[in-house]
């Protein structure tokens, strides 16, 4: 198993709602998977298909996210939706930096962000969305 390689843990990940869950797999896969590729000097070109891929996922899946809070009434969405924006421009800018100059280091600092950012932004920002509306069903 590579440095940087997620393996999902329902217990530990999952945030409560089935859609999000669902996403969250997915870009778990995506980050192995360039990962993966990146460990695999051949695979240079999958990697970026991946990291593309990724990018856009992410975009759809803050969308989402962004959809639920508002509809849900959720009291940090504007904190949490300005998150999203950082991390799609981060993530945004150090792809577009790596891709342009193809400097090693810059490529292998790829996999350690994107694993530490979703881990990260799972464990706290989007358990605390999923322990708001796990209350709010509760006491419906």
């Amino acid at each position: 198993m590579l440095r940087n390689h997620l393996v999902w843990d329902d217990h530990r990940h999952s945030v409560g709602i089935d859609s999000v869950d669902v996403q969250h797999r997915r870009m778990i896969e995506l980050i192995n998977r360039i990962n993966d590729t990146l460990g695999n000097g051949e695979q240079v070109e999958s990697a970026w298909n991946a990291m593309d891929e990724l990018l856009v996922f992410t975009a759809e899946h803050f969308a989402h996210e962004e959809e639920i809070m508002l509809q849900q009434g959720y009291p940090d969405a504007h904190l949490h939706i300005e998150e999203h924006r950082k991390m799609l421009a981060q993530m945004r800018n150090l792809v577009g930096e790596a891709r342009h100059s193809l400097s090693p280091v810059k490529v292998g600092l790829l996999p350690a962000f994107l694993a530490d950012w979703a881990e990260l932004h799972i464990l706290h920002d989007d358990r605390k969305l999923g322990a708001f509306l796990a209350a709010r069903e509760k006491d419906a």
